[in-house]
């Protein structure tokens, strides 16, 4: 072998792992081989001219980079299928009510061309991104394009003829298009001063406390415990306070905190076990007055700054004895695009119908999966209103399972609502981060 200056050159003094792709990349580009069946394939996905040359190019750097191991017949045959239009697997994951695993139908594919590196070259092209006339093309894009009958959108993400338009989203995936829901802290805050009379901001300091009696209320607990173990075995207590005990602490923990601080506090403390009692007792009686101070001063901590996520939380989760509607009127405002007034109305009823007594109680309790239901299902169908995809799909990338939210044959807002927060709230897999930051649109929508 002859290098650039004419000198004969053994082949020892090539760099054989230089050699062995290089051989690869001329296997692969012979007339007829596997980049003439691969322009076919990328060609069928609706990729053109730079960004159809990109896509070729990045996954016969991916086969030859990772040495990727295949079996050409199998490859014409998949290339033959998808240009026909019956790799189908993906349309049929598209119409499940259910949560899907994807990896399953993806291995059956790949393994028949690539028995032994299926699953690197898998990884490797859905991680292929890129800029598209401005807009991002997102991790598996490029992947459904090649290995179903999907096409590249031209509202959404992906398109296949029969089905429509698909918006793809990776786990974390962020929802909207505009920065509507990040005015959510002022328009929140508005709705409980204006009326209600309340301050949004001392939720935090509410938030605050509730946290620290949580914690006291643990070792006073575990104290109590041990006095009640203490007084079963003794017989020295004087009567009277063995009685107080008794009375006062039950023999299980769902005793009445306020109960017990008030008697053993009035009560004079006559024994060393008592006594042990008494800081965390005090403690707790000082934190519940300051409780009442600001749940009752409307115009305290005025001038604090509260990000998004704590304005929902406080907004939601505390009982400021707000109605129904105020609550439907307040997740109205969690939505990321503008709307139109008669859109937003019907939205509005449609929210208020899912607040049924008990779905409130365990907004007020904290319950994460609740506030995040309404959270999720806000921001998925005020997104679609603004975009008008047919299908939703979110994958987690970790283990792959899908879900798909249908918006092809409901008809308005409303319905959109009812459907979407039905499957969020009936299935514990989905959730949503609580911030939203500058940088961002939306929540992040997570699929377990």
């Amino acid at each position: 072998m002859a290098n650039e200056g004419g000198t004969i050159v053994s082949l020892g003094q090539i760099d054989r792992n230089y050699y062995k792709k290089l051989r690869k990349e001329i296997n692969l580009r012979k007339i007829g081989g596997i980049e003439r069946w691969l322009r076919l394939m990328v060609t069928a996905g609706g990729w053109r001219g730079e960004y159809h040359e990109f896509v070729v190019n990045e996954i016969l750097r991916i086969i030859v980079e990772y040495n990727i191991q295949i079996k050409f017949p199998e490859f014409k045959s998949t290339v033959q299928s998808r240009l026909d239009g019956n790799l189908e697997w993906f349309q049929k994951l598209l119409k499940s009510d259910s949560i899907e695993d994807c990896y399953t139908y993806i291995e059956s594919i790949l393994s028949k061309i690539f028995p032994d590196d299926w699953s690197v070259l898998f990884k490797k092209m859905w991680k292929i991104v890129f800029l598209m006339d401005r807009a991002a093309v997102g991790p598996g894009e490029v992947f459904f394009t090649l290995f179903s009958n999907a096409v590249k959108g031209k509202t959404g993400d992906l398109f296949i003829d029969g089905l429509g338009e698909i918006e793809l989203k990776s786990n974390g995936g962020r929802l909207g298009t505009s920065n509507y829901t990040h005015q959510a802290p002022e328009r929140l805050s508005n709705i409980l001063s204006t009326g209600y009379n309340h301050n949004l901001a001392a939720g935090s300091i509410i938030h605050g406390i509730h946290k620290d009696i949580k914690a006291v209320e643990k070792r006073v607990a575990d104290r109590i415990n041990k006095i009640i173990s203490y007084i079963t075995k003794s017989k020295k207590l004087k009567g009277d306070v063995r009685e107080l005990l008794l009375i006062t602490i039950p023999h299980n923990t769902n005793f009445t905190f306020l109960d017990s601080v008030s008697k053993l506090l009035d009560h004079g403390s006559q024994t060393k076990v008592i006594d042990s009692l008494k800081e965390d007792l005090t403690n707790l009686k000082f934190k519940l007055q300051h409780l009442l101070e600001v749940t009752t001063n409307s115009t305290e901590y005025a001038g604090e700054k509260m990000n998004w996520g704590s304005s929902v939380k406080n907004f939601f989760q505390i009982d400021w004895g707000m109605n129904n509607r105020s609550l439907a009127a307040g997740f109205i405002e969690l939505r990321t695009e503008l709307m139109e007034p008669e859109q937003i109305e019907s939205f509005r009823q449609s929210i208020f119908r899912k607040l049924y007594d008990d779905t409130v109680q365990k907004l007020y309790a904290k319950d994460k999966k609740t506030i995040s239901n309404f959270i999720l299902a806000v921001q998925l169908v005020s997104y679609y209103s603004e975009m008008k995809f047919d299908y939703l799909t979110v994958i987690n990338t970790d283990n792959f399972n899908m879900f798909t939210f249908n918006f092809k044959h409901e008809k308005g807002v409303a319905s959109h609502f009812e459907s979407v927060y039905d499957k969020v709230s009936t299935n514990k897999n989905f959730d949503c981060n609580m911030s939203v930051d500058k940088a961002n649109k939306g929540v992040q929508l997570i699929l377990k």
